[in-house]
């Protein structure tokens, strides 16, 4: 298998010699590596912040254990509760 010597990419220049990765574009890839790892655990904990503001928002107006349930006097709407 051979590979090239010099590739363009997004991250720019990555360089090889005899198929190995130079220092540079070592650091290069695990750079974008931690970038992307870095970006994928905040997306994934976006949902896990939004239920806990729901369920903050449900403790401030009295359903505060997972045993009790919130009854409305009338049909919710998209307006915030708190």
């Amino acid at each position: 298998i051979t590979t090239k010597d010099e590739y363009d990419t997004c991250l720019g220049k990555l360089k090889f010699q005899d198929g190995l990765p130079d220092e540079p574009t070592v650091q290069k890839v695990y750079d974008n590596l931690d970038r992307s790892r870095a970006m994928h655990a905040f997306l994934d904990m976006i949902p896990l912040a939004s239920m806990e503001a729901m369920r903050a928002g449900f403790a401030s107006i009295g359903c505060d254990a997972c045993h009790k349930a919130c009854i409305f006097g009338s049909l919710m709407d998209s307006r915030s509760l708190w």
